[in-house]
């Protein structure tokens, strides 16, 4: 099942599968909460592991607030540019545990 998570404006999803949780864009840029929020909501529609969380992409509103999801056992994916954007973000955004770009297929 796929889900939309909203935050004010912004949006994000999770895919519950049978293995776990796959969720994209914590949504937390300006609203710190929103993240933990969002890790909330999963947990009210499964208790299955967080497993990933995917930064889609560098815009900040994107990447922001990715703590709430480490600290719930995800491993953080993001490509590459989205790193130096999650350095920016301070401490409540970890930097991707895995990172790509396309020159890596």
């Amino acid at each position: 099942m796929v889900y939309i998570f909203r935050n004010g404006n912004h949006q994000s999803i999770f895919v519950v599968t049978s293995e776990g949780v796959i969720a994209t864009d914590p949504v937390a840029y300006g609203r710190p909460q929103a993240g933990r929020s969002n890790v909330a909501e999963i947990r009210k529609v499964t208790d299955k592991p967080i497993k990933y969380l995917v930064y889609s992409h560098h815009h900040y509103d994107h990447v922001a607030g990715g703590q709430a999801f480490k600290d719930a056992g995800a491993k953080i994916v993001a490509h590459s540019k989205a790193k130096s954007a999650s350095r920016a973000q301070g401490p409540a955004t970890p930097l991707p545990d895995e990172v790509f770009d396309k020159s890596r297929n």
